[in-house]
């Protein structure tokens, strides 16, 4: 990948419809897209056709990490490869665990910084 500014955000849902997630999903790619950086949303699926012409713009890249809310091989190797693909400067983590390994191997991956939102209250 170039060197554009790039957000990675792992959604550890299935996006199944046009939902609060997928909406903010979009408006951040939208504010991310005006300011010229790239947006990669992360998914534990892929969307239905309906879902991805809605967060399809032209700075989104959609991304699947199955296993993502959990800590299993199968994720931590999906987003090791979605971080060296993109070498982003945020990692931001929705619907994951506060405790795993994610923020660590963004740290290996030198991502520059790491959100995470709990959306649980």
């Amino acid at each position: 990948m170039s060197q554009v500014n790039t957000v990675v955000s792992v959604f550890g849902i299935e996006p199944c419809r046009i939902g609060g997630a997928e909406a903010y999903a979009r408006s951040l790619s939208v504010q991310l897209g005006e300011r010229g950086w790239l947006s990669v949303l992360c998914f534990l699926k892929e969307p239905p056709e309906s879902v991805r012409s809605y967060l399809q713009l032209p700075n989104v890249r959609i991304e699947v990490i199955e296993d993502s809310w959990r800590t299993r091989w199968r994720a931590v190797t999906g987003m090791r490869r979605i971080l060296r693909k993109y070498r982003p400067e945020i990692l931001h983590l929705h619907f994951t665990g506060f405790i795993g390994p994610f923020p660590w191997l963004a740290k290996l991956s030198s991502v520059n910084q790491v959100f995470f939102t709990d959306h649980s209250s």
